[in-house]
């Protein structure tokens, strides 16, 4: 069975402690969208939901963002015929 994962977005830093907590009933995982190297000041409850109980697992950006540029430049292309016209 396929497992369904949560996704905390746009913010990487969890605002609400409460709703984090409601989180956990709901979904198996969260995810944050974040980069391996970025300092993050989490609370001791989300250090404790992401590092002992793998609740909260971090997804790289850059593997995505190298899949979805191509396809993005191609629109950027088709549309830029289009878009040079509507600044004319």
């Amino acid at each position: 069975m396929l497992q369904r994962i949560g996704l905390y977005y746009p913010y990487i830093r969890f605002r609400n402690e409460e709703w984090l907590k409601t989180a956990v009933l709901y979904w198996p995982k969260l995810a944050r969208v974040i980069s391996g190297d970025y300092p993050v000041a989490d609370s001791g409850t989300v250090r404790a939901l992401a590092d002992e109980l793998d609740f909260i697992v971090p997804i790289e950006p850059a593997a995505t963002a190298h899949t979805v540029a191509p396809m993005f430049l191609e629109v950027l292309s088709a549309m830029a015929p289009s878009c040079a016209a509507d600044t004319a």
